[in-house]
């Protein structure tokens, strides 16, 4: 009788986790596209126009870059909003217990700033709900100050 060596059974631990992984993974890349679907949709439709230096996605994680002739990027769980005031809007996010971070020069070049949102598993689709919601919030605010109106208070 031959002895089998628990070397070649593999774990029934690793099975289960790969197929949590897996799971995890897809919810990540569901939250991921949502955002960047979502948002951008918000921001081409809203009342009042918002310009890109108050919010916008990067131009690779905007849904239609995916038409152009490079080949489309899948999309990250770490997801920059484009904005020229990161400290304001990250100082907002991060109020409201959002994993929010500016990052400016000289980590990135003038005139690309930004801030910082990572997405993880745990995340919910009404987290990133909300995230969406107060991040226009913001920017509607910001555009009606930039236009002459009086920005609310942060």
């Amino acid at each position: 009788m031959r002895c089998v060596s628990v070397l070649e059974t593999p774990p029934v631990c690793c099975l289960v986790n790969a197929a949590a992984f897996i799971q995890l993974s897809r919810h990540i890349l569901a939250l991921c596209k949502y955002l960047t679907t979502t948002l951008t949709d918000r921001l081409r439709h809203s009342s009042t126009p918002i310009m890109p230096e108050i919010l916008s996605l990067p131009e690779h994680l905007q849904p239609s870059a995916s038409l152009s002739s490079s080949p489309p990027r899948l999309p990250t769980p770490i997801v920059p909003l484009m904005t020229s005031h990161p400290h304001p809007l990250a100082t907002r996010l991060r109020m409201l217990g959002l994993n929010a971070r500016p990052i400016t020069w000289p980590t990135v070049p003038k005139g690309k700033e930004r801030v910082r949102i990572c997405l993880h598993a745990e995340n919910s689709f009404g987290e990133v709900d909300v995230l969406i919601q107060h991040s226009m919030q913001w920017a509607t605010e910001m555009a009606v100050g930039s236009s002459g109106g009086v920005l609310s208070k942060l």
